[in-house]
């Protein structure tokens, strides 16, 4: 052979060779794009039916809260709260009752004034916040039953854990 020949055919085999290995390296990478995105996918779907059941569970709470209470409520998910009361990071389903005899009932028992009918009120009021409450799947939960007066102070009726009453029932 003559030397332009095998020349030629060692600049061949070099670029056959280099062209061999960016063709294996893009299949490498492309192959490796397509299992990540795979994963992604997968944790896109693992989460997916966490994110609906979660907002079923809260639709249902609220539902449950609206079939207790009545309608005329406000609802409200509070998560990562720590009070006085539990110092432990929860989440609290807080119930807003916007019926102004609620509101008098407890002034009057507050005062002095209250009768066996207002006692009877806010006793119901507690029960119907402690079977709520039962529907919760964490113990550290709490629901919460108040009312605001137009000077937007804000009266506690109710706090209740599955297993732990913080404003009692007997009160």
């Amino acid at each position: 052979m003559d030397a332009k020949f095998q020349v030629s055919i060692n600049l061949s085999m070099e670029v056959y060779y280099e062209k061999s290995i960016l063709l294996l390296s893009m299949v490498f990478v492309l192959s490796a794009c397509g299992n990540s995105k795979n994963l992604a996918d997968n944790d896109e779907t693992t989460e997916e039916p966490f994110e609906v059941t979660t907002t079923i569970e809260l639709k249902d709470m609220e539902s449950k809260a609206k079939e207790l209470f009545g309608d005329d409520i406000r609802f409200e998910i509070n998560e990562g709260v720590s009070t006085n009361d539990i110092a432990e990071p929860h989440t609290e389903y807080r119930i807003t009752l916007t019926d102004f005899s609620i509101a008098e009932a407890n002034d009057r028992i507050k005062s002095g004034q209250g009768t066996e009918e207002d006692q009877d009120k806010i006793r119901d009021l507690r029960e119907k916040t402690k079977e709520l409450v039962q529907d919760l799947d964490n113990n550290s939960d709490a629901v919460v039953t108040d009312y605001i007066t137009e000077v937007d102070t804000i009266y506690l009726l109710a706090y209740s854990q599955k297993n732990n009453d913080i404003i009692s029932i007997e009160e």
